[in-house]
C-alpha cells in the first residue's frame, strides 16, 4: 500500500518511519513500545521518583496475569452460584491476599 501517508512520520528508536495519523500494524515494533514506554514517566513526569509506563505495565500484566490465582486453591465457583456461597466471599478474599503478598502485588486488584 504506498501513496500519501496521513500527517507526518516520527522517527522510533529502531530507526524506522512512523505515522502516528496513518498506523499500520506491520509497522508496529514491540522494541519500538518497549523503549518508549520505558522512557515515559507516569503522571507526566510528576514523580519523587522516575516510575516509567513500562514499569506500570509490567505491574499491571502481574495484577492480570494472578486476577483468578486464587481458583488453584478453591477452584473456580460460577457467578451465577458465587452469591449463595455465604462464606466464599471471604475465603477468596483471603487466598487473595496471600497469593499477591506472595507475587509482590499491594494493595487491591
Amino acid at each position: 500500500m504506498g501513496g500519501q501517508r496521513e500527517g507526518d512520520w516520527m522517527m522510533v528508536a529502531s530507526g524506522a518511519q512512523f505515522w502516528p495519523l496513518d498506523p499500520r500494524a506491520d509497522e508496529v515494533e514491540i522494541g519500538d513500545i518497549a523503549n518508549a514506554l520505558a522512557n515515559s514517566g507516569r503522571y507526566n513526569g510528576h514523580t519523587r521518583h522516575f516510575y516509567s509506563v513500562a514499569q506500570h505495565s509490567v505491574e499491571l500484566a502481574r495484577w492480570a496475569l494472578l486476577h483468578d490465582a486464587a481458583e488453584a486453591y478453591s477452584g473456580d465457583i460460577i457467578r451465577p452460584i458465587k452469591p449463595f456461597l455465604t462464606e466464599f466471599a471471604p475465603i477468596e478474599a483471603r487466598l487473595d491476599r496471600v497469593v499477591w503478598q506472595r507475587f509482590g502485588l499491594d494493595g487491591e486488584l
